[in-house]
């Protein structure tokens, strides 16, 4: 890894990753790390029942993009905020997405996003005796050598982000941008 990287993310793993961000990361020559829900792949955003039903990343797609260089994690198998269910069901969330992406992706799956960004001690540790070696949590910061693999922090971007404010939310956590 360089000094101080960049890692593009994406949570959810909605369609919209593959028709609008892929083509970008390809023109760049950038990668990233797409967060599935496994139970839903090919279906819905159905965890946000109020909201728009948006389509969900397919099998095939999903392929095409790991062939592509993008690499993919768990965001557990139904959405679930694993701080407000039962210990053993937070447990089957992981384990079960895990085994589920693995065998769609033929390689192990290592990686974690907490819906919501819901976690606390107890879901870390699910986590660790899951099988995951990192998580990503949804507050917002920079992460440093001994930020904990489970609770690392990431930066939050919206679709009106402009490359003046990335550079600067990168700059805040002196973190070297590179020149677009």
């Amino acid at each position: 890894m360089p000094a101080r990287p960049v890692i593009i993310t994406f949570d959810d793993g909605y369609r919209s990753t593959y028709d609008r961000a892929w083509p970008a990361l390809k023109r760049w020559e950038f990668s990233a790390t797409v967060f599935l829900v496994s139970d839903l792949i090919g279906r819905t955003n159905a965890w946000d029942a109020d909201e728009i039903q948006e389509p969900l990343l397919g099998a095939d797609e999903i392929l095409e993009m790991q062939a592509g260089g993008i690499a993919f994690g768990s965001h557990t198998t139904t959405h679930a905020a694993l701080t407000t269910v039962p210990s053993g069901q937070a447990a089957h969330e992981l384990k079960e997405s895990r085994r589920q992406l693995e065998s769609l992706l033929g390689k192990a799956v290592t990686t974690l996003c907490y819906p919501y960004a819901k976690q606390n001690a107890a879901v870390r540790q699910l986590a660790r005796d899951s099988g995951y070696r990192a998580a990503v949590i949804g507050r917002g910061g920079t992460n440093r050598v001994r930020t904990d693999p489970y609770a690392l922090r990431r930066i939050k971007l919206e679709s009106g982000t402009s490359l003046v404010r990335l550079w600067w939310l990168l700059a805040r956590g002196r973190i070297s941008p590179v020149s677009f």
